[in-house]
């Protein structure tokens, strides 16, 4: 039940968030589907922590996808709205999932330039850029090319290398099973940088605890996703261990995984029992989903040779304590992310301890790192790197239950690579705000170029400055000529003049 609706002009659609945000574009196409998780039966009663948490997860890391808005579909066909003894009866189709469709407005709402966007399976030209061909040669010539073997350099010039680290890792998190080659996902020609990018479509095969496509799984080279056969140059994939350890250190964990996870479940909470009653025995429901919602116990189909799932408690809590083990470390996904970046030889964690002030005042952030340590010897020592990331914390003043929830992953202040070690650093007092929660960090790189993990962060709560205001004030605007007063302002004060406003 995979629905696009196509809205007159003047009408497109306004999606929201589930805080009653706009989406920064308006829609004239719109995907809409059940949220039923249609191929695998053990997902039944998910409420879309599927389709919805992974494209969650992609834009969080920085990879463009689909913003999601679940809703109530109804369909008004009869006088009656709810049928008095038959629930299977009524204007209420169930719960379902409306998601951008990869175009134009989709590449405005990511801050993508114009350019070409494909969508595999089978190729289709959904977003044609200015002076961009508009032939399916374009793509086909570099699917042809990116088969064959290349050098390092060949992949960093005509692909977003950073961009896929980010992409593979919550691949594998999510064991994006239906990750065929030239199938399901979109390929996007920037016009700006000459690179493509491989982004997500279609994950509506999620969280299977074995390895649908053979013995080794969505790690295979072929036929699955093409532009993993990148990482056979050890040069890149060392960088995408370090971006797969640092996502699994600071987002794909029990923390602030969790939190994302919860915020989205809670959200929907109310509503997935409803659609359980309106489809688990629904007389249209057919094959294995008779029955399927919250089953404690539910065997996966195909070639799982006896591998189930299992679920608790047998509802939609259990399904979602299911989800989060699955995605972090001891479940399947974080498991599988974990081989993947897996590497005795990177450096040693280092640990960080703060020096600063009492209160933690932001002028007055100072913090200290151990000492570089290597398995190949302490003299390996190639670069270091410190973050700030903030946080929501309800101790926090500055906490809203009524806004997003910030995740650290984001940096508010980044060292960037420092060639020589120090051990102390001091985050600029502009960088943060009064009673905002953050998150500090530091972590190593080697002469070979592998980062360590991130330490574990000193959690603070950001204090009041200690030094003169001066020392932190900043000249931010200067308005030089301003309009004369209006004529309200003139009724305060009939002296006003255009000098009055310059500041």
């Amino acid at each position: 039940n995979k629905w696009k609706l196509r809205f007159n002009r003047g009408h497109f659609y306004q999606g929201y968030d589930q805080y009653g945000n706009a989406w920064p574009e308006k829609f004239r196409t719109i995907n809409f589907g059940t949220a039923a998780s249609p191929w695998v039966s053990p997902n039944r009663g998910m409420a879309g922590m599927d389709e919805a948490l992974a494209f969650k997860l992609f834009n969080t890391v920085g990879v463009a996808a689909p913003n999601i808005a679940p809703f109530q579909f109804r369909v008004i066909d009869n006088a009656v709205e709810a049928h008095p003894s038959n629930q299977y009866e009524g204007d209420l189709w169930g719960l379902y999932l409306a998601f951008e469709n990869p175009s134009g407005p989709f590449l405005d709402a990511h801050d993508l330039p114009d350019g070409n966007l494909y969508r595999f399976g089978p190729i289709e030209l959904e977003n044609q850029g200015p002076g961009l061909p508009s032939s399916t040669t374009f793509v086909t010539n570099f699917v042809t090319a990116y088969n064959q073997p290349h050098t390092v350099s060949w992949w960093r010039d005509n692909v977003d290398v950073e961009g896929y680290y980010s992409y593979r890792s919550i691949v594998e998190t999510v064991n994006h099973s239906d990750l065929v080659e030239m199938h399901n996902m979109l390929l996007f020609y920037n016009p700006e940088t000459g690179k493509w990018s491989q982004l997500p479509w279609d994950v509506d095969l999620l969280y299977e605890e074995y390895d649908r496509w053979g013995p080794n799984g969505v790690q295979q080279t072929i036929p699955l996703e093409p532009f993993r056969r990148m990482l056979a140059r050890q040069e890149l994939n060392i960088e995408f261990q370090a971006r797969a350890r640092e996502l699994q250190d600071l987002l794909l964990n029990q923390d602030q995984g969790w939190q994302m996870i919860e915020e989205y479940a809670r959200y929907v909470e109310p509503f997935a029992d409803v659609d359980r009653d309106m489809w688990n025995y629904n007389p249209r429901t057919v094959g294995a989903h008779i029955g399927a919602f919250y089953k404690e116990v539910r065997n996966y189909d195909n070639n799982a040779s006896g591998v189930s799932r299992t679920i608790s408690p047998a509802s939609f809590e259990g399904m979602i304590n299911w989800v989060k083990e699955f995605t972090t470390l001891g479940g399947f996904g974080g498991n599988q992310l974990e081989v993947l970046y897996a590497d005795a030889a990177i450096p040693d964690t280092p640990t960080i301890n703060y020096l600063g002030g009492v209160g933690y005042p932001i002028d007055d952030l100072t913090f200290q790192t151990s000492s570089f340590s290597d398995p190949q010897g302490n003299g390996s020592f190639g670069a270091m790197e410190w973050r700030v990331g903030e946080i929501s914390d309800p101790a926090a003043p500055s906490y809203d239950a009524a806004v997003p929830t910030i995740y650290e992953i984001n940096a508010i202040w980044e060292s960037g690579e420092l060639a020589g070690f120090g051990d102390q650093m001091t985050v600029p007092a502009d960088s943060i705000e009064v009673g905002h929660a953050y998150r500090a960090r530091v972590r190593m790189k080697d002469d070979s170029g592998r980062w360590s993990h991130w330490s574990e962060p000193i959690q603070l709560i950001a204090g009041e400055a200690i030094g003169p205001a001066a020392d932190g004030l900043r000249i931010t605007e200067i308005m030089y000529h301003p309009a004369g007063p209006t004529a309200d302002e003139l009724a305060v004060d009939a002296t006003f003049t255009a000098d009055d406003f310059e500041f």
